[in-house]
């Protein structure tokens, strides 16, 4: 992609990553669902959105970029994620 100049900020990905957390699609999909719709509901307008190297690799995806300011915000919204999927496993493990 060549020198390539990326916005300043956050993606959902890169804030598993700093938790050590290896990100389930459908985490990845609900956090940023409900962050964009906080997003939205504060800024009046979408996040902006960024085409960066997928997280596994090969080949390029369209990431939403959230200021670095939110990095805590992001990180309550993947524990509440993966709290709430955690208990709606566990009503399949019994």
């Amino acid at each position: 992609m060549g020198n390539r100049v990326t916005m300043p900020g956050i993606t959902v990905p890169g804030v598993f990553k700093a938790m050590n957390i290896e990100p389930r699609p459908e985490w990845t999909w609900a956090v940023g669902d409900r962050l964009q719709k906080m997003y939205a509901s504060e800024f009046g307008t979408q996040p902006p959105k960024e085409l960066r190297t997928k997280t596994a690799g090969g080949g390029s995806h369209c990431f939403a970029v959230y200021p670095y300011e939110w990095f805590d915000r992001i990180k309550g919204v993947i524990a509440v994620i993966a709290k709430e999927g955690d208990s709606q496993q566990a009503l399949f493990d019994e």
